[in-house]
C-alpha cells in the first residue's frame, strides 16, 4: 500500500551501514531535523528536533554508504508504505510504516562535497 510522499531537510544522526536481504542493498537512515525561527528580538533560536527514520535500497543505498556519515546535512525525498512481515515467534502478521528513499541529496546551501559519478550497472 502506497501512502503520501515525505520531503525532509535535517542531519544523519549515525553513519549509514549495509544490511542485506537477499541480493539487495538496504540502509536505515534517521535524520534529525530542527526548525529554525527568527525571535522578536533579531536572534535565530532552534525548535524542537523531529526525528525520521527513513530506509534505502539497491544502488541508492550503496551510493548513501559510499557518500554521507553521521552529521552531514542532507535532503531527502521519500515514499510512505507499509511493510508486513511473518512474526517468527507467534506466527502472527506484523505491519509497519516506513518510509522508502526514493530521492537522495547532500544538502549544499550548508556544506560542499565532491562528486563522482558512477557508471550504470549493465
Amino acid at each position: 500500500m502506497q501512502f503520501a510522499r515525505l520531503e525532509i531537510a535535517g542531519n544523519l544522526t549515525a553513519n549509514p551501514c549495509a544490511t542485506f536481504g537477499g541480493a539487495t542493498t538496504r540502509t536505515e537512515l534517521r535524520i534529525a531535523s530542527t526548525p529554525r525561527h527568527q525571535t522578536s528580538d533579531g536572534t535565530w533560536a532552534d525548535g524542537q528536533s523531529a526525528f525520521v527514520s527513513v530506509v534505502a535500497f539497491g544502488p541508492l543505498a550503496e551510493n548513501i554508504i559510499e557518500s554521507v556519515q553521521s552529521g552531514t546535512a542532507v535532503r531527502v525525498s521519500a515514499k510512505a508504505r507499509t511493510s508486513e512481515w511473518v512474526d517468527d515467534t507467534t506466527g502472527e502478521i506484523r505491519s509497519r510504516l516506513e518510509f522508502v528513499v526514493s530521492e537522495f541529496a547532500i544538502d549544499l546551501a550548508r556544506q560542499t562535497a565532491n562528486v563522482t559519478k558512477v557508471r550504470p550497472s549493465a
